[in-house]
């Protein structure tokens, strides 16, 4: 008996083995690197980010928070006429009627389900990609965001919608921001998407542009580019100066909502490497870990 067990022992441990390397090399994501071998875990990169926003408490927790105090400082706001939250704003701006500028991704709505599917599937960002999940206009209000717009807008408040979207996915994202119930103007274009108007990725510019006829007494987002100009592809040290030297107005004036799946904090990484590959992009991101002595 023990003679026959032997050799099929071996067998199966050879089959275990080969099942394991043919395992580790077939779900390795495109991404992995040579550091990266069977000895460590091979996740997706944004698999923690979007399963803490679509799963914890926490996240509700923090944008709740966010508008809650958006709400109180859009009052102190609205009663102080001298205060403006745009850097971009200058001049006699205290008789204009109030507006406020908002991001519109990962600040009001949420599009964890077209990231978590592009985790799912081992994939990175994609226009296509993209455009097929705006063109569904399914994404959901972040919590708190739609009641605390529509508060502002009872208060005689104008909200601007400033998204990176373009123009091919306006009508849908303005579809989109009508179903959860955010406040529309239809006297006034406040819906500004990238491309229209000549207007580029930079925000600074749009913002300039609703300067003219509103005062801003409020600016909202989840990057340092929807309240600061010329950030998105500064260096991520640079981009910490560029907070820290506007720090009275987080949380007076200014209304981030946190996210950590994507952003400018992230291709601050690569700045100057001709078009990185996900490895280059990898091991710049190791390289930038402040480890423990």
């Amino acid at each position: 008996m023990k003679t026959r067990i032997k050799p099929l022992f071996k067998i199966l441990l050879i089959g275990i083995s080969m099942t394991g390397l043919i395992g580790c090399a077939g779900t390795a994501p495109k991404h992995a690197t040579p550091e990266h071998n069977c000895t460590h875990r091979i996740t997706h990169e944004n698999l923690n980010a979007v399963t803490w926003m679509q799963t914890s408490g926490e996240f509700p927790a923090l944008s709740h928070q966010a508008f809650n105090l958006a709400r109180l400082a859009l009052d102190k706001a609205l009663a102080d006429n001298s205060i403006t939250a745009a850097v971009e704003q200058s001049g006699d701006y205290q008789t204009l009627p109030p507006a406020i500028i908002t991001d519109a991704d990962e600040t009001i709505i949420d599009n964890s389900p077209f990231q978590a599917w592009v985790t799912k599937e081992n994939l990175d960002y994609g226009k296509e990609t993209w455009a097929r999940w705006t063109s569904k206009a399914e994404a959901e209000a972040i919590p708190g965001s739609v009641e605390f717009l529509q508060y502002a807008a009872s208060r005689g408040v104008t909200v601007f919608y400033v998204t990176n979207r373009d123009s091919l996915s306006e009508a849908d994202t303005k579809a989109n921001l009508v179903k959860c119930g955010f406040p529309m103007n239809e006297g006034v274009d406040n819906l500004l998407v990238a491309g229209e108007n000549g207007w580029k990725s930079e925000k600074a510019s749009r913002r300039a542009w609703v300067a003219k006829n509103y005062r801003i007494v409020m600016l909202m987002g989840d990057d340092l580019g929807d309240f600061i100009p010329s950030v998105r592809d500064s260096l991520d040290t640079g981009r910490k100066s560029a907070a820290l030297k506007y720090a009275d107005k987080w949380g007076s004036q200014w209304i981030v909502i946190p996210n950590p799946s994507y952003g400018g904090w992230e291709s601050a990484f690569w700045k100057g490497l001709n078009k990185p590959t996900d490895a280059d992009k990898l091991k710049v991101k190791y390289n930038k870990l402040r480890l423990m002595k």
